[in-house]
């Protein structure tokens, strides 16, 4: 299961990286800004007022089950979608005044629907276990949306609107998998089960009852995911964004690790997996993150300046830094993910607050001094204790120990060296 999730992720990641290369081959860091600020009210606001309806549906489908899966989604899409583009299209109007970042921000509202029948669809597979189908959906929205990018570059390489179609690209491949989602989904439903809309009612309200837990956690996972983002732009500007994203995506290359571990432990935290074993599986996962983080952080500048280009390299230790950031940033996620799973929330919204306010107030504090480096500082600030307090509430209130999560002994080593082999296989 874990490695079937991991081994999708890294081509995941694979798809990502290239998309994220090819863009910023085709555009300068300006305009690789540029293209972030027309996403990001879009992508904020619609993965915020999803209402935790991703999560909720996973855990209500996976310790129940929901009836008609398809009428569910459909139906929370289409409502959640209303407010989303409502407050979206007032942010991009209030906020910015290029022109041309307005109209094509607007234009990708466009994508919101789709995205949400997506996202659910997603969090339900995960929470049914149907982790074949949930690897699937995900990694055809990656293959799509690189696909889409590769055939707007090579026929509108020279156009001076060459940002257009790549925000073009990014709407189709949302409707391409909201096609492949509702064919899962059909596939997986009871069609011999009526509609009855008492039936239907009672799974909405179980999921309602449970969708606010899981909201303020959305606000703050999407600020943090963002933040970052609007106070570069609001501070240092689209060119200075457009370098920290590229740095961004380069520290988060392990993530197709941290989020196979984070589903799985996600659906460890339902069915109450045992403890030992999740130690273990957490020890072994933190001794690849350092081997991995090691790795990167020694080839980074080269592989900045070949991969990307010499432009999107800063002459400081920020990439060093934000390597560091996620090594923590990685391990309080997975950690989290368990605690949604047993429906514990307010662990993880008092961490993000204390990652917000850290973040907020030094970058506010440091970037005067030390430019986009003093930014960077700011987010290994609030990641690491972000850390710090996740690990301390973990080992108060569930059965999981720290002696025996950061306890490593030389059979985890070992058994590193076996997982590795067949992994290699897997792969093959």
């Amino acid at each position: 299961m874990i490695f079937s999730t991991v081994k999708t992720n890294f081509s995941i990641q694979f798809f990502t990286f290239f998309s994220s290369i090819l863009i910023a081959r085709f555009l300068d860091p300006e305009g690789r800004g540029e293209l972030a600020l027309i996403f990001l009210y879009p992508q904020i606001v619609s993965n915020i007022l999803i209402l935790g309806f991703d999560k909720s549906i996973g855990v209500i489908g996976g310790t129940n089950k929901i009836s008609y899966p398809i009428s569910t989604i459909f139906f929370a899409s289409f409502i959640l979608s209303i407010p989303s583009i409502i407050i979206a299209n007032s942010l991009i109007n209030i906020y910015f005044n290029d022109l041309k970042i307005i109209e094509l921000s607007t234009t990708y509202l466009l994508y919101i629907t789709p995205a949400y029948f997506f996202t659910i669809s997603v969090g339900y597979l995960n929470g049914m276990g149907y982790f074949k189908e949930y690897n699937a959906l995900r990694l055809i929205f990656y293959v799509s949306n690189l696909l889409l990018i590769i055939v707007s570059g090579l026929l509108f390489f020279s156009s001076e609107n060459l940002i257009n179609y790549f925000v073009y690209s990014s709407i189709l491949s949302t409707y391409v998998v909201f096609l492949v989602a509702l064919y899962f989904i059909i596939r997986l439903q009871d069609i011999s089960l009526k509609f009855n809309i008492k039936i239907f009612l009672e799974d909405m309200s179980k999921i309602l009852k449970l969708a606010p837990k899981f909201f303020l956690i959305a606000f703050f996972v999407q600020s943090s995911a963002f933040g970052y983002q609007i106070v570069t732009n609001s501070l240092l500007g689209p060119e200075a964004l457009g370098i920290l994203i590229i740095m961004v995506t380069y520290s988060r290359l392990a993530s197709p690790i941290g989020q196979a571990l984070a589903a799985n432990f996600f659906r460890f935290g339902i069915i109450e997996e045992n403890e030992e074993n999740l130690e273990k599986i957490f020890r072994l996962s933190l001794i690849t993150y350092f081997i991995i983080f090691l790795f990167l952080a020694l080839i980074s500048n080269s592989m900045i300046t070949l991969i990307f280009g010499a432009s999107y390299v800063t002459s400081d230790s920020s990439i060093y830094i934000l390597l560091l950031s996620y090594f923590f940033a990685i391990q309080t996620d997975t950690l989290s993910e368990y605690l949604y799973g047993k429906k514990i929330i307010f662990v993880d919204l008092l961490c993000r607050g204390i990652y917000l306010s850290s973040f907020i107030s030094m970058s506010f504090l440091l970037n005067v001094d030390l430019y986009l480096k003093g930014i960077v500082i700011a987010i290994f600030i609030g990641e690491f204790l972000r850390f710090v307090a996740l690990i301390f509430f973990i080992d108060k209130i569930t059965s999981l120990k720290i002696k025996n999560l950061f306890k490593l002994e030389k059979k985890d080593f070992l058994d590193i060296w076996l997982t590795t082999l067949k992994l290699s296989k897997l792969v093959r």
